[in-house]
This record gives structure tokens, C-alpha cells and sequence, in this order.
């Protein structure tokens, strides 16, 4: 008892594979993604929010006394050459 299948029904079987095949991988491959996406984006907001309680003069205070930091050994290596 052989079926035989039409052209048409052939189409039909061959775009409805092709569906689940780029459904499955969907959900598996990209959805799982955009979850991963969605978390370190909230990290990045808490971060965000982290670093905006901190006040500003500490942050302008270390980043003076880093450049202090830096730019002493390089006056010494400017003026020795």
C-alpha cells in the first residue's frame, strides 16, 4: 500500500519542516538569549544606579589623585631626558 504524494503536498510537507525547524531553533537558540540580554541589562541598570549615589567630589577627588599618581613619574621621566 503505497501512498504516492502530489508536487503540491510535497511543497507543503517540505515549508512545513522548514517551519518547525526555524521554530524549534528559536526557542531554543534565541529566546535564551534575549533572557541573557535582559539580565545584564538590569545589572547594568543597578550598576548605573550604584554609581550615581556615589557623590561627585569623591569621584573628582580620586580622579585627582590618580592623575597625581600618573603624571608625577612622568615629570621625572621628562625632565631626566
Amino acid at each position: 500500500m503505497s501512498m504516492k504524494l502530489s508536487y503540491r503536498d510535497k511543497v507543503i510537507i517540505i515549508v512545513l519542516a522548514v517551519l518547525v525547524v526555524l521554530g524549534i531553533g528559536i526557542f531554543t537558540f534565541i529566546k535564551p538569549k534575549f533572557a541573557d540580554l535582559q539580565a545584564s541589562e538590569d545589572r547594568l541598570t543597578a550598576k548605573e544606579a550604584e554609581r550615581d549615589d556615589v557623590p561627585r567630589w569623591i569621584l573628582l577627588k580620586c580622579s585627582r589623585s590618580a592623575l597625581k599618581m600618573i603624571s608625577s613619574p612622568l615629570r621625572k621621566l621628562r625632565s631626566s631626558s
